[in-house]
């Protein structure tokens, strides 16, 4: 379960950022403003690491894909660790952080049309990423990035990926006050991937590895190179995953993740109940 990585990541991030938080306070100093420069410090590090790494400078985007020692060198030299993550987190408590203490500004961005154009070309990215990925095959294939550009690419993809998805959550989440007037269920659907998110997190890989494996029987060079391979093939193969995924999600959630947190609940009422007791 090697992807269990970024658990490895988030842990140290959550464990450094109440220190962080701790010396802000002590020194005075703005948290938001501590956080948005966190964001600027995550770019200037992710450009370093690149440009410290000649062979991935030099390297198509093919070759880090489908070569095994410079996929290497990008998987660890700027995919799985803190040095190079920790603006995605970032990004996620700057979220938190305008919700917490900046939700009337924020409905009233989002009401605006600079707000509600902000959240359609959020969405616009997300898609694109999730379905483009940046790897070329050859200067014929609509996954074409050539060296500068995709130079570009690894340092900004993934800061501009997650603060698209934080845009789109505190777009969604500033119209509540709309699905609730129109008795839309459309959280009911946020509300139910939130829950299996863990799940899905953990064990979604199984059933992708266990696809691929058929999928990639049809697999040849000339179908990657046209982009057919990449139609025909992997985007039912996404779908088909999310579905799987979801469904053994929820098995997992009934019945091994939700025993354990009700067991925590338990504890925290017990604990509250005791607190009374002796209080009295």
């Amino acid at each position: 379960m090697a992807w269990c990585w970024s658990l490895a990541v988030e842990e140290q991030f959550y464990f450094l950022l109440p220190i962080i938080f701790i010396a802000s306070y002590r020194f005075n100093v703005d948290i938001f403003k501590l956080l948005l420069g966190a964001l600027v410090l995550s770019l200037i590090v992710r450009c370093y690491m690149l440009f410290s790494a000649p062979v991935l400078i030099e390297a198509s985007t093919r070759s880090i894909m489908f070569d095994g020692l410079i996929f290497n060198d990008f998987f660890n030299v700027m995919y799985n660790n803190l040095t190079t993550r920790f603006g995605e987190l970032s990004v996620g408590v700057i979220s938190a952080y305008v919700y917490t203490y900046k939700k009337l500004e924020m409905e009233v961005y989002f009401k605006s049309t600079w707000g509600a154009v902000s959240q359609f070309l959020c969405c616009v990215v997300i898609f694109f990423m999730f379905f483009y990925g940046g790897f070329q095959f050859d200067n014929t294939s609509i996954f074409y990035l050539d060296n500068n550009y995709k130079n570009y690419y690894l340092v900004f993809n993934r800061l501009v990926f997650s603060a698209s998805v934080a845009v789109a959550i505190l777009g969604f989440v500033s119209s509540g006050h709309k699905v609730k007037k129109t008795k839309v269920k459309v959280f009911c659907f946020w509300s139910f991937y939130a829950r299996l998110s863990y799940s899905i997190y953990v064990f979604h890989p199984f059933v992708i590895f266990g696809l691929c494996q058929l999928v990639y029987k049809s697999y040849s060079l000339e179908m990657a190179e046209s982009g057919s391979f990449y139609c025909r093939y992997v985007i039912p193969l996404v779908a088909i995953s999310f579905l799987l995924s979801t469904c053994l999600s929820v098995f997992i959630y009934v019945f091994l993740e939700k025993p354990f947190l009700n067991i925590r609940e338990f504890g925290d009422r017990r604990r509250e109940m005791l607190n009374g007791v002796c209080a009295n």
